[in-house]
């Protein structure tokens, strides 16, 4: 669909506002927005001109800086700027390593109270999955006391609102074998009704708040065994890249995991981080 202001006149960004934004978006949010993004942002930026009825990309500019803007408008720009591709299980390797090397390791050392962080966790489907991995291994393995905390976090407060409750159509839990959705998801009781929701006792595990990787302090009250921040700085600059893995190093206890992408590296901090799998590394002191 080709997107028209409410004169019927194609929208499109000059560049001075595009620059503008930009830079806001990447000072403020750290995602870089190159000149290959220009379209993206446009197209994204479109939904909120129509329905605020607005004639022009600066109109929404200065409504977006205005007090009014910046109280209301303000959560779905940090949402429609936010990347949110996401799946249950994605990159399912982290997920084996998890239940075969990391979990062991912890739980033999003595670690009886699990703190977990889905660092960029988008709508919950990271910190569900990493819940049900932690569920079926403790299941396996029933000697061991299931203590465990999972934090999930993400810049944009719609996309949290999602994960807080919990509940996912079809389409999204495609990637869950039929095994585990018959074990920790609940259905409709209405057959045409296609949405599900995770059980009570596995929400119960976890928690959702905002966090800005760029705010200089994060707030956290707490320390982790395991860090999952996977394919959310391959959008930031070298620089905050940096910046950003050396807080998150300094999140994790002594012998605590990290797991990135498999696109992304942690070059620089060789000697606090020692590769265990691929894109899986342990805090060395």
């Amino acid at each position: 669909m080709t997107d028209l202001n409410p004169a019927g006149q194609l929208l499109h960004m000059h560049q001075k506002d595009f620059h503008l934004l930009g830079s806001y978006i990447e000072k403020h949010f750290g995602i870089k927005m190159p000149a290959v993004k220009k379209e993206l942002l446009e197209a994204r930026l479109s939904k909120r001109l129509r329905a605020l009825k607005l004639g022009a990309f600066s109109d929404y500019i200065d409504y977006l800086f205005s007090p009014a803007g910046q109280t209301g408008e303000f959560l779905y720009f940090i949402d429609l700027v936010s990347t949110h591709e996401t799946s249950f299980f994605r990159e399912s390797a982290h997920f084996e390593i998890l239940q075969r090397l990391l979990l062991p390791k912890l739980l033999n050392d003595g670690n009886n109270n699990l703190k977990v962080w889905s660092a960029g966790c988008s709508t919950g489907e990271e910190p569900f999955s990493l819940a049900i991995a932690i569920e079926e291994w403790f299941d396996a393995n029933r000697s061991f006391v299931k203590r465990y905390d999972i934090l999930g976090t993400d810049l944009s407060d719609e996309s949290l609102r999602k994960a807080l409750f919990g509940v996912y159509s079809e389409e999204r839990i495609k990637t869950l074998p039929l095994n585990l959705r018959n074990k920790y998801l609940l259905r409709s009781i209405d057959p045409a009704d296609t949405i599900v929701r995770i059980i009570p006792t596995l929400r119960a595990h976890l928690r959702f708040r905002s966090l800005n990787f760029m705010e200089t302090r994060w707030g956290l009250a707490e320390k982790f065994h395991i860090i999952f921040c996977r394919n959310v700085l391959i959008y930031f600059s070298h620089e905050n890249q940096r910046l950003i893995t050396k807080k998150l190093i300094d999140a994790l206890l002594p012998g605590g995991y990290l797991v990135r992408g498999h696109s992304e590296t942690v070059i620089g901090f060789q000697e606090h981080l020692k590769v265990i799998e691929p894109a899986v590394y342990q805090k060395t002191a």
